[in-house]
């Protein structure tokens, strides 16, 4: 008999928040977890957003009542591999919710989110079949600790187009990497029967098949932003990007004001978007938190406060905060590496290849 999927469930997601999140077992004739969102052809109605099982993972478009509207979705195939449940909604929130359901019934909002294939304008159609193929975790099932993998998730998720994910476990060396990329690691990249096995030239095709105005292009504009990494000297680092997070972008200084802008608030390494230059950054960056917070009871300071408003930032973003590794993955990645390799924090010398080192 075969294995069911157990995925993150959230009927209608309003505002970024779930109402009634749990976790479900898929039936057998639903193989995928999903994250759906649905954006409708409405001044002023909010995106809405759902979570579950399906075999179904064609984004669609159609009308309800004359509305146009559009969904998106993703799928992947490992337990939980569709984020985290959302909290729960506030009070003021769970009023919208309430108004907007009085506005649209519940069987408008299911046909929306979750039978959305019934229309016949499907987007899917003129696209390939895109598989990202990932490092397996610990278990051999769940998303491994890779920054790089996770780099290319965020693009994909980025991009808005439907993928399918696939955990690679290595300590089988499963056949499909004797198919598809003999003698090659994830993450690893199959579209419309084309495999790709460079993580920059896979971040560089994707950004040219999957260009505007169908696909948002996610270059960063600044070329600094591009620059943005973790070197040697942990501490060093961490306050380098403070400060380029701290100083104004071009486009954030306005010519025609008289007044001297100092410092920025954007949320981003290059704007108010998240870019290639964050997908770069920040699956590292999650890493060096994670490990040096288990491993030396070391957090980044508060005083790094345009850092730590980054990491807020992104943290908030299902892009990036729902295809992190968990924290127990990152900790067996790195329990050898902290045992071997001495930090010392108090000089400011702990060195990214010695973290690094297991990716």
């Amino acid at each position: 008999m075969a294995e069911t999927l157990t995925c993150n469930s959230c009927k209608v997601s309003f505002l970024g928040k779930c109402l009634y999140s749990t976790q479900v077992t898929c039936a057998a004739s639903e193989p995928n977890c999903y994250s759906a969102k649905a954006v409708v052809d409405l001044s002023g109605f909010p995106s809405l957003s759902s979570r579950g099982c399906t075999s179904d993972c064609n984004s669609t478009a159609g009308s309800i009542l004359g509305t146009g509207y559009s969904i998106t979705k993703t799928c992947c195939t490992t337990n939980l591999c569709n984020g985290a449940s959302a909290l729960h909604l506030s009070m003021t929130a769970a009023l919208s919710v309430a108004l907007l359901t009085s506005f649209w019934s519940n069987a408008q909002l299911d046909f929306l989110l979750h039978d959305s294939n019934r229309q016949g304008n499907n987007m899917s159609e003129e696209r390939p079949e895109v598989e990202l193929f990932v490092k397996a975790g610990s278990d051999g099932q769940s998303i491994g600790n890779c920054p790089f993998s996770q780099r290319l998730f965020m693009v994909l998720w980025l991009k808005g187009v439907t993928f399918n994910v696939t955990t690679v476990d290595m300590k089988r060396k499963p056949d499909i990497l004797k198919d598809l990329a003999p003698g090659a690691q994830p993450p690893f990249l199959l579209y419309g029967g084309e495999v790709k096995t460079d993580t920059n030239k896979i971040e560089e095709f994707l950004e040219e098949v999957l260009c505007p105005p169908k696909y948002p292009q996610l270059a960063a504009r600044n070329p600094e932003s591009n620059s943005a990494d973790l070197e040697k000297g942990l501490l060093k680092a961490l306050k380098k990007l403070d400060d380029y997070l701290a100083s104004p972008l071009v486009d954030e200084i306005d010519e025609n004001c008289s007044d001297d802008v100092t410092s920025s608030t954007r949320p981003f390494l290059d704007g108010q978007e998240l870019t290639l230059a964050d997908c770069n950054l920040l699956p590292k960056l999650h890493i060096v938190k994670v490990v040096c917070q288990k491993f030396r009871s070391f957090s980044i300071p508060r005083t790094l406060t345009s850092l730590w408003r980054y990491l807020d930032a992104a943290y908030a973003r299902e892009e990036f905060s729902s295809t992190c590794p968990s924290d127990e993955e990152i900790h067996v990645a790195y329990s050898s590496v902290s045992i071997c390799q001495p930090i010392d924090l108090n000089a400011g010398k702990m060195r990214q290849n010695a973290l690094m080192q297991p990716l």
